[in-house]
This record gives structure tokens, sequence and C-alpha cells, in this order.
């Protein structure tokens, strides 16, 4: 004989993320136009709600060229997360931080990083990023320096050379 007089239940509050947002990915990807449907992406990669469009720096923003498909369904897989969650540790180590990315559907190897000052960081999802932005904090320290604010984008996609423009 066997009694089942209790019923444990464990819940837990998913995890936020970021927003994800359809949008057209412009060259320097500093005036991104974003547009409807947003939705709410939990760090399992699962868009789970939809969301209201987002500005500033208060929440990570995820910009992809490409329709989002239906909610719930998963938006990013583990993969992207890892490399996502890696730049924003070593962007972190390197004193930048980063607001959002954006991700482009017809160059599935690359991810662009958006640093809260404005600029662009182009890598390849499967750099070494430790590396690369080692690579990257040299630069800015070095060549770079007060001029953060000027910068347009620095592409960190061939190696240990790194690229940088400044705006117009």
């Amino acid at each position: 004989y066997v009694s089942f007089n209790r019923l444990e239940v464990t819940l837990h509050e998913r995890e936020l993320f970021g927003v994800m947002c359809r949008g057209a990915v412009e060259e320097g990807d500093h005036n991104v136009m974003r547009a409807p449907p947003c939705a709410y992406v939990d760090a399992k990669g699962i868009a789970y709600e939809e969301a209201p469009q987002s500005s500033g720096h208060l929440m990570l923003v995820i910009i992809r060229d490409e329709a989002l498909p239906p909610v719930p369904s998963r938006v990013l897989d583990e993969k992207t997360l890892a490399v996502m969650s890696s730049i924003l540790q070593r962007a972190g180590d390197a004193g930048i931080g980063i607001s959002g990315f954006s991700l482009l559907g017809g160059v599935p190897s690359e991810i662009r990083a958006r640093a809260k000052e404005g600029f662009v960081i182009i890598l390849m999802k499967e750099d070494d990023m430790a590396s690369a932005f080692g690579v990257i904090k040299t630069v800015v320290d070095k060549d770079i320096k007060e001029r953060r604010d000027e910068l347009d984008y620095i592409d960190a996609r061939f190696g240990n050379k790194v690229f940088y423009k400044f705006k117009e």
C-alpha cells in the first residue's frame, strides 16, 4: 500500500536574456531601425512573450534581419547564446559595455556587438573571444584612446588584425 498525500511543485522564473526585434541592420549598425514584432528572449534562447520596442541601454537588444518565428519558439541556439555571453564578459573585461547584438541571416558566421558608446564590433562566431578582445583592447587603448565617441566600427574578423573606422 502506497499513500500519496502531497504534491511538490518547483517553479523557476524565466531568466531574461534580452529583447529580440526584426530590423534593418545598416552599415555601421549604430543607427538600427527596429520594427515590431519584438519578443522577450530567455537565457535558453526561447522567445516567450511579445515585447514592446526597446531603446536605451537598460536591456540587451538583439536585432535580426529576418522575420521572427511565432512566439513561443527558439530564436537563439546554444552556440550563439554562448558566443554572446562570452562577448559580454570579454568586452566588459576590456572596458567596453555592450548594449546589443545584430545577427545577419546572409552571414550566419558573423556577429555584431553594439557598444553602449555607439560603435559596432564585428566578429566571427568561431573566434576565440579572449584573444579577439585582447587585440581590441590594445587597439582601443593605444590608437583610438579618447576618440571612442567618434568611432563607427571595429572589425575584428581577421585574427590578430583589427580594422577600425571613425564616423564621417
